[in-house]
């Protein structure tokens, strides 16, 4: 594998003698989605795919064997809250779902030390098919259970959120109560906690008319500390918030950055953006840290957004200067999606992966 990165390798042993073996105590609480995702990892190219499906099509249905599948806890909230679990973190998961599913994540997240006694049973399980093909994922969502409004949130729970080091709320493309949740749980946080709010919103484009309320009643009312984006969320962002923005976005590798200083030059939240080249963090309309990403032998695509925003987090606790926090969540997503088995690193392994790193 080739770890190189193009900054110098100065910076490396400096974040690596900046990690302790454990990050210091730090309590996270993340809602609200969980699916149960089914992946197929199609090893062909697209064409051959279409005609190993349309083959079977066109003779009335069969199977189509032979290829590998997985089954694994996934949505952001639970995945980002694995990550962190393995990380080192003390992670509480308030997610809805159904008995079957809330024995799923016992058995898969359970081990992890990950806490799951406000998981909320009364829902359905929400699924997602996820089809990898030349290291694209096309996922088929099924977000069934995934309507989780304030008011669902019991005593225990408001008393959980108040004192923990991170609150944060996940998958507003997926929450019908999305903008709801957020609004009133980081109001809680500001007005009664002690910890950062962290907003991630998923893919926005399919709730696009939705977008202005989340921003006037959520980003614009300062609520959130760190908005965590990728490239796509951050141009859909950017555009609601600059309509002169909408035209069509080829300008090249550095559109993202653009387009994050831009949401940054709108609102006090501090915009975290990952993407497959770089990341970036920026406030107040400048770039304020970037790290390149790490180069490594891609086994998955699908996850490193979760992983990167845990490493993030891990950073922020551990009170690294900003470019070192950014150099830490992006070898957090590196090794994540190297490895073969889909397991999320420890903070030690992580501290590993950037020692060889350095060349």
């Amino acid at each position: 594998m080739d770890y190189s990165v193009s900054k110098t390798n100065d910076k490396l042993r400096m974040l690596a003698s900046l990690i302790p073996e454990q990050p210091p105590p730090t309590h996270v609480v993340l809602m609200p989605d969980f699916f149960l995702d089914h992946f197929l990892y199609y090893p062909k190219n697209l064409d051959q795919f279409f005609d190993d499906f349309s083959g079977v099509f066109n003779r009335g249905g069969g199977e189509i064997s032979g290829y590998e599948q997985r089954l694994a806890a996934g949505g952001n909230a639970v995945n980002t809250s694995s990550a962190l679990a393995s990380l080192g973190a003390r992670v509480t998961a308030i997610v809805r779902t159904s008995p079957l599913g809330f024995k799923i994540l016992q058995e898969l997240l359970g081990p992890k030390g990950v806490d799951l006694s406000m998981v909320h049973t009364d829902g359905e399980l929400s699924l997602a098919l996820n089809i990898e093909v030349e290291r694209v994922n096309v996922m088929f969502g099924d977000p069934k259970g995934l309507d989780f409004p304030f008011k669902n949130l019991e005593p225990r729970e408001l008393y959980t959120i108040k004192h923990a080091d991170f609150v944060g709320v996940f998958n507003w493309l997926y929450n019908r109560s999305g903008t709801d949740l957020a609004e009133n749980v980081f109001r809680y946080v500001k007005t009664n906690g002690v910890g950062k709010t962290v907003l991630d919103i998923s893919d926005p484009q399919p709730r696009l008319q939705d977008l202005p309320k989340l921003i006037e009643r959520v980003l614009a009312p300062s609520l959130v500390d760190i908005l965590c984006v990728n490239e796509n969320e951050a141009y859909f962002l950017a555009c609601q918030l600059d309509e002169s923005l909408k035209s069509p976005r080829h300008m090249g590798s550095e559109y993202a950055v653009f387009m994050a200083k831009k949401i940054s030059e709108n609102i006090r939240s501090r915009v975290d953006l990952h993407t497959a080249s770089y990341s970036i963090s920026a406030q107040g309309g400048e770039v304020i840290a970037r790290a390149p990403s790490f180069r490594v032998e891609i086994k998955r695509v699908t996850g490193a957004g979760d992983a990167w925003t845990a490493g993030n987090m891990i950073g922020e606790a551990i009170g690294l200067p900003d470019e070192y926090r950014l150099y830490l969540a992006n070898a957090v997503a590196a090794l994540y999606l190297s490895q073969p088995d889909a397991k999320h690193p420890s903070l030690g392994e992580v501290k590993s992966f950037i020692q060889r790193a350095i060349s």
